[in-house]
């Protein structure tokens, strides 16, 4: 099969794994980033899916025009786009036309701004959260749940010393903020932290970001109120996971329908953390048990590959 990726060009974003994936399967993928000619890629995001009255500048942007020499050159069989907050409605209504069309939006039902008016475009919508009616609202034809995964090949164990008894990994939110101003002795890497929580470090990407995992104990893992409104697993669950590390979550229904109770653990609160995280700094031997078990059924059941096979059998 061929296959068009429309995203953002990185080894480590869902683009990138599922690039991987697909290639693995035997598939012809070609991966067009949407942002090839933009500078400033975070102001341009951040505009683009926040302020509908700017999205009829949407037609200027390079992509706009290469994804139809992409389409006429590949002549694929299957268009993917991941969140494709900078494609134009007018583009995705033209492709739907000829080809078949999905969208892979993990992101809640944040930025309405880019879902509304052009959902039914798509042949399928794939999304994170097991809670789908808001997308069939907006007027989504077709709606999957595909989880994130972990990639092996890139989410393994490090054998390296643990510098870190708790760190949580990820960028500035108010929420996260008040939860972790109150665990003690927590290390924080992020970025846009402009007040801080915990002892602060520099942001981590690709091999730092799995070596940090691998470097701490109790590796925390906060969803986002925009998770627990769909009921959507984040995709640091299956990183920690998969790289081998020890999670400790906040809650959200469905993880336990991915994980077992004696491979992860959760809390609801901040005081419920701290007396999660000083019992198993208590029980270290628990916490490498439960990492192992936890990686070898992310690699079992949660893998690109096997979420590739499900995207391609959904449609």
């Amino acid at each position: 099969m061929k296959i068009l990726l429309v995203g953002a060009e990185n080894g480590y974003n869902l683009e990138g794994l599922y690039l991987r994936a697909l290639k693995s399967l035997g598939h012809k993928v070609v991966l067009l980033d949407q942002y090839q000619g933009v500078g400033r890629r975070f102001l341009n995001r951040f505009i683009y899916t926040r302020a509908s009255a700017f999205r009829w500048l949407l037609p200027r942007l390079p992509v706009n025009r290469l994804i139809f020499h992409e389409v006429k050159t590949l002549e694929p069989d299957l268009i993917i786009v991941f969140k494709g907050e900078l494609i134009d409605t007018d583009i995705i209504r033209a492709l739907s036309q000829g080809y078949k069309v999905a969208l892979y939006y993990p992101d809640g039902l944040n930025y309405k701004v880019i879902l509304r008016d052009r959902l039914q475009y798509f042949n399928t919508v794939f999304v994170a959260g097991n809670i789908k009616d808001g997308y069939y609202k907006l007027g989504a034809r077709k709606v999957v749940t595909i989880p994130y995964a972990c990639d092996p090949q890139i989410h393994r164990m490090h054998r390296v010393d643990k510098e870190y008894n708790v760190s949580f990994i990820g960028t500035f939110d108010l929420d996260r903020y008040k939860l972790l101003k109150k665990i003690n002795n927590v290390d924080v890497f992020g970025d846009h932290w402009m007040i801080k929580a915990g002892r602060h470090h520099p942001s981590v990407y690709g091999e730092d970001f799995i070596r940090t995992i691998n470097e701490t104990k109790i590796n925390l893992n906060l969803h986002k109120n925009s998770d627990s409104k769909v009921d959507g697993v984040n995709m640091r669950t299956f990183e920690v996971t998969g790289a081998g590390g020890f999670l400790l979550s906040s809650y959200i229904p469905s993880i336990f329908e991915y994980f077992k109770k004696d491979e992860v653990d959760v809390f609801e609160t901040a005081k419920e953390a701290q007396e999660k995280i000083d019992y198993y700094l208590g029980n270290g031997w628990l916490l490498e048990e439960m990492a192992n078990r936890a990686q070898l059924h992310c690699y079992r059941d949660h893998t690109y590959i096997n979420r590739a096979k499900q995207i391609l059998d959904a449609l």
